[in-house]
C-alpha cells in the first residue's frame, strides 16, 4: 500500500498534484484513505495483513498515523503490518507507528540495497542500526530478489548458486533476520511454462537431505 488516490478525487476537490497522485497532505485524501482501509477489511475479512511501501511517499509516518493506525486499531482481529523501509529514513516516525498500533508489526529491509553489493553474499548491515534505535525485539524481514535488490539482470545466476544463497541467508540471520521474503525474476518477467505442462510431468526440485 502507498498513498495513491484517484484523479477523480483530485479533480473534485481541486487538489494540486505534481503528476504522481501520492505524498500529498490534504484532509480529503486522509478521509479517502481511511475509507479504503475500512473497505479492504469489509470485503476481505480473512485478510491477515497489509504490506506498506513508502517509495512514493517517503517518511510518511504522519499519514500512516492519521489513516491506517486508527482504522486498523478498531478491528477485532488486528492485521499484521509489514513496513518496507525503502524510502523511510526517520526511526522516530517508525517508533511512533509501532507504539500506536495495537497489532503485530514487521519491518522489511532489502538484503542487498546498492549495485556495488548485490553480487556479494552479504546482507545489508543497516538493520543493526535500526535495531539499536527501535529495540532488539523489533521483528525483521529481509527482502530477497528482484525489486528488492539491484541484481535483477543477474538473478538467475545469483540465486541459482546454492553456496551463495546459503551464505547470504546465514549472514542475514546473524544480522537479526526473523524471516525472509523471496522473489525471483522468473515470476515477474517470464511465462510460467511449468504451469502449462500436464500434471503428471510437473516436477518439484528438491535438495537431498
Amino acid at each position: 500500500l502507498e498513498t495513491y488516490f484517484p484523479h477523480e478525487l483530485a479533480d473534485h476537490y481541486k487538489i494540486a498534484t505534481t503528476g504522481r497522485l501520492s505524498a500529498i497532505d490534504h484532509p480529503e485524501i486522509e478521509r479517502y484513505t481511511r475509507y479504503c482501509y475500512r473497505e479492504i477489511f469489509r470485503q476481505c475479512p480473512d485478510l491477515d495483513g497489509l504490506y506498506f511501501n513508502f517509495e512514493s511517499a517517503p517518511d510518511a509516518a504522519e499519514h500512516v498515523l492519521a489513516t491506517a493506525v486508527p482504522e486498523l486499531n478498531q478491528l477485532a482481529r488486528k492485521p499484521i503490518l509489514v513496513f518496507r523501509l525503502w524510502g523511510f529514513r526517520k526511526p522516530e516516525g517508525m517508533r511512533r507507528i509501532m507504539r500506536a498500533y495495537r497489532g503485530r508489526v514487521i519491518l522489511g529491509h532489502k538484503i542487498a540495497d546498492t549495485n556495488d553489493t548485490y553480487y556479494l553474499p552479504v546482507a545489508d548491515s543497516r538493520v543493526r542500526e535500526w535495531k539499536k534505535l527501535l529495540g532488539k525485539k523489533t521483528e525483521w524481514m529481509f527482502l530477497v530478489g528482484p525489486c528488492h535488490n539491484c541484481g535483477t539482470n543477474l538473478c538467475d545466476q545469483l540465486w541459482g548458486d546454492y553456496a551463495f544463497v546459503q551464505e547470504i541467508l546465514a549472514d542475514a540471520r546473524a544480522k537479526g533476520a526473523d524471516s525472509i521474503s523471496f522473489h525471483t525474476v522468473n515470476e515477474f518477467f517470464a511465462p510460467d511454462a511449468d504451469a502449462a505442462a500436464p500434471p503428471a510431468k510437473r516436477k518439484i526440485a528438491t535438495r537431498p537431505k
